[in-house]
């Protein structure tokens, strides 16, 4: 077996294991802001006993996104020097020059990450702002 080969072998089996990696914690995102949005509207009409439910399903989606995030950094520290750049620039959205269309896709969830997070993020703060008032988290 000659050393590309070999490359393009291991660079296919760790973009497709990280690519699962991505597309769960992607999913908890997704997950995350429908539940964020849902609790918001109960915080509207006042529903407290759906504001508490709702707070534990996103606690174990959170919980979700903290596991997926520490298998991907121990999935990373077992890779190739070169594979774990590749990978770090995935996750940050950025595209290779020379990738597969996994690669592209780790890199589209990774993007997509970020926005959920940024969207749970303002919903969040609308939140905060509506329970607590001057005392929020989330100072002007």
């Amino acid at each position: 077996m000659s050393d590309h080969t070999y490359d393009e072998t291991y660079r296919k089996e760790w973009t497709l294991e990280a690519l699962k990696l991505m597309v769960r914690k992607k999913n908890h995102f997704e997950e995350t802001l429908r539940i964020t949005r849902e609790i918001s509207e109960a915080l509207d009409r006042n529903d407290r006993v759906s504001v508490q439910m709702l707070l534990g399903m996103r606690a174990t989606e959170l919980e979700g996104i903290d596991k997926t995030i520490i298998s991907l950094e121990r999935f990373k520290e077992q890779l190739h020097p070169s594979a774990q750049q590749e990978l770090d620039q995935l996750m940050k959205g950025q595209e290779l020059q020379e990738q597969s269309p996994e690669m592209g896709k780790i890199a589209s969830a990774a993007g997509r990450c970020q926005r959920l997070l940024q969207d749970i993020i303002a919903i969040d703060k609308r939140m905060s702002r509506h329970v607590a008032g001057a005392d929020s988290f989330y100072k002007e």
